[in-house]
């Protein structure tokens, strides 16, 4: 598949589940219009008519016969267009090409509802579960104090929970703050904040800057900051919004690499599970330093650090997809399937399983994280890729 069989699957994937922007719209109209590889787009209509002929769908069916009235009547619409509405003719062109889009993605639903109607719906499949469904994560995490006790805290109701290193660790509405003046440097305490899968949580440090943690991460940091700079340790993935502090640079570390700030809005994704781990800036500047190299990015800017330590900086980053964990949704963007099922593992706290021969699929879009998992599934569905829940399990199937 190339990559503009790539962009008319993604565009058809959006359109058919209810997810395609205006803009995405006019650029599927303009693809169109100036016949940007319309065999690529009827390449992927007849692999979807394939897959849908395949699978049982429509078993009463002649297919073959099906087709051919289904774009005979895509063929006759334009003309039937041409006679009835009166236009200029430099908007002919656009209007016949919205026709063609639009009836080629009419033939494309025909095949999704009859292939659907075939197999088990997600509803019918859940309720099979005894009307059981994965819910979506939820605020909590774990809180290791420096003597070594484990406070749970989204049971852990509000108040002060401890005081380490001249600091009162209180738990409120907003998540977890450290509040008070340091003591003395001498005796530096660390705690550790920890997301489980299926969990998200904010902290509030002892210098006033706020960190988000998404699901499966964790952040190692000194209770009171002394010295020379601010350092913390994280895992997974973390947005900071760094308190300024001249003199005293915040420094993030993750697996060999280093984050250095003064004061700045940035995410990190340093996932065990992912090839590379991604340094996004928002605001501010920042110093990327990994296998002896060094790179220093520009807001709307993005280093992807590799298992070796090489340094890659893309600019002109989507910052919105980004941070779409942090502000309550998933952002897919010709993401691969494998990645998909990555994010939702660590989300909805599942098993992922692969059956038989998974097609290579590539998926755009916003979901809500607080969808149930059935309903994204079944917008994912809509790319030719099927699933089954099992318990905390998801299995993928062709």
């Amino acid at each position: 598949m190339n990559d503009q069989e790539h962009k008319w699957e993604l565009l058809c994937s959006r359109y058919l589940s209810g997810t395609i922007s205006r803009e995405e719209l006019d650029e599927m109209l303009r693809m169109a219009e100036h016949g940007d590889d319309l065999p690529g787009l009827s390449a992927v209509m007849r692999r979807n008519w394939d897959d849908a002929k395949q699978s049982g769908a429509g078993s009463h069916l002649d297919w073959n016969d099906k087709y051919r009235q289904l774009m005979e009547e895509a063929e006759a619409i334009s003309p039937a267009i041409r006679r009835q509405t009166p236009i200029r003719r430099h908007s002919w062109k656009r209007l016949a090409a919205a026709a063609a889009v639009l009836l080629v993605l009419g033939v494309a639903a025909w095949i999704f509802i009859s292939r659907r109607s075939a197999d088990q719906s997600y509803a019918q499949h859940i309720a099979t579960q005894s009307g059981r469904d994965i819910l979506p994560g939820t605020n909590g995490a774990i809180l290791t104090l420096g003597n070594g006790d484990r406070i749970v805290l989204d049971s852990a109701g509000t108040g002060t929970l401890a005081v380490q290193g001249g600091m009162a660790v209180i738990q409120g509405s907003g998540g977890l703050r450290y509040d008070g003046k340091e003591k003395n440097g001498k005796d530096v305490v660390f705690n550790t904040v920890q997301t489980p899968r299926g969990k998200q949580f904010r902290l509030l440090l002892a210098d006033g800057t706020a960190v988000w943690l998404n699901a499966a991460s964790s952040i190692r940091f000194p209770a009171a900051f002394a010295g020379a700079e601010r350092r913390v340790e994280i895992s997974g993935e973390a947005y900071f919004e760094v308190a300024k502090q001249e003199g005293m640079p915040f420094v993030v570390m993750s697996r060999g690499m280093e984050v250095r700030v003064l004061g700045t809005h940035f995410n990190v994704q340093a996932y065990e599970d992912e090839a590379a781990m991604e340094t996004t800036l928002l605001e501010g500047s920042v110093e990327i330093s990994a296998g002896g190299q060094q790179r220093r990015l520009r807001p709307g800017e993005q280093s992807i650090v590799n298992g070796e330590g090489e340094i890659k900086v893309q600019h002109e980053v989507n910052t919105d997809a980004v941070m779409a964990w942090k502000n309550g949704y998933f952002s897919f963007d010709q993401t691969s399937l494998y990645a998909v099922m990555r994010q939702l593992a660590r989300w909805y706290d599942v098993e992922i399983e692969y059956e038989g021969r998974i097609p290579d699929r590539r998926f755009g879009g916003d979901i809500s994280r607080n969808s149930k998992a059935s309903e994204v599934l079944r917008i994912l569905e809509a790319s030719n890729v099927h699933f089954r829940i099992e318990d905390k399990k998801i299995i993928v199937m062709p």
